[in-house]
């Protein structure tokens, strides 16, 4: 007997139809509805950034905006992982002064557990 699927159209998302995933699903959207974006939009939203940020006589703003997306979408998923509203600001800054050191620093270890 081959699986029934359901598919979520607000996350992206084919899942095998059980009650656990109906769960999981209902969770995602609520979290989504608080600014979690689905897996495939940050993945979007990393991969258009990166693509920005590797193109030749890109300008400083626009830099700085493809920095902010990369972080907002690190900042999605860390939502997922319930991280705490209050730590916005310090989660940003810290992952943009990661990314402003092209990556040779590290992310402080504080944020490890939320993704």
């Amino acid at each position: 007997m081959p699986d029934k699927f359901m598919k979520t159209r607000v996350l992206g998302t084919l899942d095998i139809d059980t009650d656990e995933a109906k769960k999981d699903i209902a969770q995602k959207i609520k979290m989504a509805a608080r600014g979690a974006f689905p897996y495939a939009v940050r993945e979007m939203m990393k991969k258009s950034a990166w693509q920005i940020l590797s193109s030749d006589n890109i300008s400083d703003a626009d830099k700085e905006s493809a920095k902010l997306m990369i972080c907002y979408s690190w900042w999605a998923r860390a939502l997922e992982n319930e991280i705490p509203a209050k730590y916005f600001e310090e989660f940003i800054l810290d992952h943009l002064a990661y990314l402003d050191s092209d990556r040779q620093s590290k992310i402080p270890e504080k944020w490890q557990k939320y993704g």
